[in-house]
């Protein structure tokens, strides 16, 4: 298992948008980097907790980026956004509840869906930000 690596195939090449991948992408690393070194339970409530509050901001940045320059996939972006945030809700709630989330199982699930939610959605809205 690799750490995420921000790649020109995840450059969107509208810088805020960028860095604030790039952010995403460093903490999901530090989850990661505490899973080698056995600490991974207790990295993930930080994890969680941040995630939950950055994407808000995050999300709303680049939703109005796709609606500023009219990019047609701005609502599946939004759907996407959507079933992102209660993702990330669901496991905030097994975690409240107690239940044994794995760090790996929440590593797996947020490394794959940022790759491939930048990948096929993201780096489209550059187009049309240019």
């Amino acid at each position: 298992m690799n750490t995420i690596t921000l790649d020109k195939s995840l450059l969107t090449n509208v810088g805020l948008i960028d860095e604030q991948h790039r952010e995403l992408i460093t903490r999901i690393n530090k989850l990661h980097d505490a899973m080698k070194e056995g600490k991974g339970r207790e990295v993930v409530q930080s994890t969680l907790n941040f995630l939950v509050s950055y994407v808000v901001k995050h999300f709303t940045d680049e939703e109005s980026f796709m609606e500023k320059y009219e990019c047609p996939i701005k609502d599946v972006n939004k759907k996407a956004h959507k079933d992102f945030v209660e993702k990330l809700k669901d496991f905030e709630s097994k975690q409240a509840r107690g239940e044994v989330l794995l760090s790996l199982e929440i590593y797996n699930d947020l490394s794959k869906w940022v790759i491939n939610h930048i990948k096929t959605i993201d780096t489209k809205m550059a187009a049309y930000v240019k």
